[in-house]
This record gives structure tokens, C-alpha cells and sequence, in this order.
């Protein structure tokens, strides 16, 4: 799978790693061995979760959207992809509404439902957050 938007987030909390690890696999990555305060850092083009200890060296790495300790940004910047629209948000074209996709393929539905950019994702996270 060809996940498109590199992304990263800090995880301290060992149930949460675990729970994060198991959200990850279920949609395509591979995933390696947690311990400790992991930083989670998907890079364009390999499909892979490496896990780093938290350290401020990662922030320096480019085009990288660093969502701090926000799981929930991190998700939705994670399953982005070309290949399905699982655990992909969505816009509503005529109302403006916000969707989760919790299916492959929106099929007939796209008529009315543009997948969300990553900025709009950023931007619309932040809004909620406030």
C-alpha cells in the first residue's frame, strides 16, 4: 500500500503505543517492537512505522507533519492513501459535514464526498482542539 503523507506523533503511554501499533497494522503498515517513550514516524514511500525514542532530532527531519501527542491528528494523516479510502476523512461538497470512512471504497457516495487534503485535515483538527 502506498500510504501518501509523512507523518509522525509522540506516544508516552505503553496502552496507548499498544493500541496505536494494533490501529496501524489493521490498516496496512508494518509496525516494529515498542518499549519505552516512542516517537511514531511514517516517511513517504515505505509503508513502514519506525518507532524512535522521542527525541528532538526528529523534528528536524522535512516535510515530516509533526502532530505533537495529538493520536487522533495522527490517524487521519496516517491512512492517507490511493489505494482505498479507509479511515479516511471526508468533506461533504453541498453541506460542509466532516466523515470518517470506515469502508475500502465510497463507491457512488464520491458524487458528493471529497477526501480531505492534508491541510484541510490540519486545519480542521486544530479547529476541534480549540
Amino acid at each position: 500500500m502506498n500510504f501518501t503523507t509523512p507523518c509522525s506523533v509522540s506516544v508516552e503511554d505503553r496502552k496507548e503505543q499498544e493500541k496505536l501499533f494494533e490501529w496501524l497494522k489493521s490498516i496496512g503498515y508494518s509496525v516494529n517492537s515498542l518499549g519505552g517513550r516512542w516517537h511514531f514516524t511514517y516517511t513517504h514511500g515505505d509503508g513502514i512505522i519506525h518507532s524512535h525514542w522521542c527525541a528532538d532530532g526528529i523534528k528536524g527531519i522535512r516535510k515530516i507533519k509533526h502532530c505533537g501527542t495529538d493520536i487522533d491528528l495522527f490517524k487521519a494523516l496516517a491512512a492517507m492513501n490511493d489505494d482505498n479510502d479507509r479511515k479516511q476523512w471526508f468533506i461533504n461538497i453541498n453541506t460542509g459535514e466532516w466523515a470518517l470512512s470506515e469502508h475500502d471504497d465510497l463507491g457512488l457516495t464520491k458524487l458528493i464526498w471529497d477526501k480531505a487534503t492534508t491541510e484541510e485535515i490540519i486545519e480542521h483538527f486544530k479547529n476541534i482542539k480549540q
